[in-house]
């Protein structure tokens, strides 16, 4: 008796990975969006300046203007504007972690299929 076995493991190891920074690309995507709320904006400069960056199963969200770090990491600073805070990022990362696990999750959920 002959036995055949077919591995599959490659093509959904490709798929999960696939799935996976889509949800990664997602997520981060939101979370730009919601740091954006709470984020200073004197001119909207810091504001215009988040990005995104995903590469594989790594994801970055930042703010590109040289006086990004300082704004976010001094507590004293002028925020005037309704809403906004020092630490926006940091903060709004951690008040939305069920979210952007859920981006991830119903991507690599969707890779059933």
């Amino acid at each position: 008796m002959t036995t055949q076995f077919r591995w599959y493991g490659d093509d959904v190891s490709k798929k999960i990975k696939k799935a996976g920074a889509k949800g990664l690309n997602d997520a981060s995507e939101f979370l730009a969006e919601e740091s954006n709320k709470t984020c200073p904006k004197r001119e909207g400069i810091l504001r215009q300046s988040v990005g995104v960056s995903v590469d594989g199963l790594e994801a970055t969200v930042f703010y590109d203007t040289p006086y990004a770090v300082r704004v976010h990491e001094t507590p004293g600073m002028n925020y005037s504007e309704p809403g906004a805070r020092w630490k926006w990022l940091e903060y709004t990362a951690k008040e939305q972690t069920q979210r952007v696990l859920a981006f991830i999750k119903k991507a690599l959920e969707g890779a059933k299929n």
